[in-house]
Formats: C-alpha cells, sequence, structure tokens
C-alpha cells in the first residue's frame, strides 16, 4: 500500500494516497509508520489542510532521525504547515534541527531538496535572518556534492530566486526561477517546475516582459 501511495503522490493524486495510507494504518505495521506519515502530511499539504498536515509532520519527526530520508521531507512539511498557520514557535525547533544536523552524504539529496524548500516559505513569510542561515547551510551542502542531480539543484535555485526577489533583486529573481524551471524539467518534475515557471511569470512582468 505504501508504495502504491508514493506512486500516487508522484502522480498528484492525494485522495488516493490518503485512501492507501489508511489501509497502510489497518496493516499495523510499525516499520512503515514513518513513512506513512510522511506520505499523510505531503497529502494534507497540497490539499492545504495544514492542522492535518503538520500533525503528520510531527508524527514522522517523532518517528525518524536526520539520517533518514523521511524526517527531512517530514520536517520541511511541518515548517511550511506552521509557517502557513503563523506558528512560528512550533516550527523553531526543526528548524534548529535542519541547520544543526550533520551533513549525511546518503540523505544529501532530500536534505537539500527540503532545506530549500523551506528556505523558500522562510522568505515568503517574511523570516529574512533564519532564510539566509538556512541557505548558508545549504550553499555548504551544496559544496559537498561531486555532482547534484537536476531535481536537487532546481531547488536550491527556487530558494535563491526567492531570497533575491525579497531582496528586491527582481532580475537576479528571474535569472534563478528560470534556472530552476529547466532544471525541473530536465528532472521530469513537472509539478515544481510549474510552481517556479508561475514566479519566473510574475518576474518577467515586474520587468515589463510582458510577452
Amino acid at each position: 500500500y505504501l508504495r502504491a501511495a508514493q506512486q500516487a503522490l508522484l502522480g498528484g493524486d492525494v485522495a488516493g494516497v490518503l485512501d492507501l495510507c489508511s489501509r497502510a494504518r489497518r496493516c499495523a505495521t510499525a516499520i512503515a509508520a514513518a513513512e506513512r506519515a510522511r506520505l499523510e502530511a505531503e497529502a494534507h499539504l497540497w490539499r492545504a489542510d495544514f492542522a492535518l498536515a503538520e500533525r503528520a509532520a510531527a508524527a514522522c519527526v517523532a518517528a525518524s532521525n536526520p539520517a533518514e530520508s523521511a524526517w527531512w521531507s517530514a520536517g520541511a512539511t511541518l515548517v511550511v504547515s506552521c509557517l502557513r498557520r503563523e506558528a512560528r514557535d512550533r516550527m523553531l525547533d526543526v528548524y534548529a534541527a535542519m541547520r544543526a544536523a550533520p551533513f549525511e552524504s546518503t540523505v544529501a539529496p532530500v536534505r537539500l531538496f527540503a532545506a530549500s524548500r523551506v528556505a523558500v516559505h522562510l522568505c515568503a513569510a517574511g523570516f529574512f535572518p533564519e532564510a539566509d542561515l538556512l541557505l548558508e547551510t545549504i550553499h555548504a551542502d551544496l559544496a559537498r556534492l561531486a555532482s547534484p542531480d537536476p531535481a536537487t539543484l532546481g531547488a536550491v535555485r527556487s530558494a535563491e530566486g526567492m531570497r533575491a526577489l525579497c531582496a528586491g533583486d527582481v532580475a537576479g529573481c528571474y535569472a534563478a526561477m528560470q534556472a530552476a524551471v529547466e532544471l525541473f524539467q530536465t528532472a521530469g518534475d513537472l509539478r515544481n517546475a510549474s510552481i517556479n515557471e508561475s514566479n519566473l511569470g510574475f518576474c518577467a512582468s515586474e520587468l515589463g516582459a510582458y510577452a
């Protein structure tokens, strides 16, 4: 059921994700509890049900650790959900843990993707000092990878673009978002490519490039 739920999430079928996770829950497999909670958190987030997303993400974070991919994915979902609900205090522990976690090459791509996602939302919520500190960690981690994959690089460029936009550098944002779109398209991640393409369109309009 969890493997099917993973495929459903990749396909954007969030209702299917929740149904399959419910079936997996009835199997009472404790080993898969963290992954099930991660999938539920992602599905609730895409449905904009931030309270349920936070609850499921917190369950995953509690059942895993920073040496596991699920912890990073759920940690990002938890921070984003808290920011969307203006619950800054509840996300600070996870944010701090992300910055303090030792580098693990086995989870580096997921770690970078998750941290970049958090940086984007920190910028959007106006937490610029926190975003800047996290971007420092992101760039340090990125320098340790010999050949980061396109999706990971796309996430980093997206975060850089959002920070540039919030600093008033629209041209810098446009360049970073354009790179992010191309990288996500190369990776076959059309969902994130589309999200960043909308940001690219906003920058183009701000620059007067209406065509």
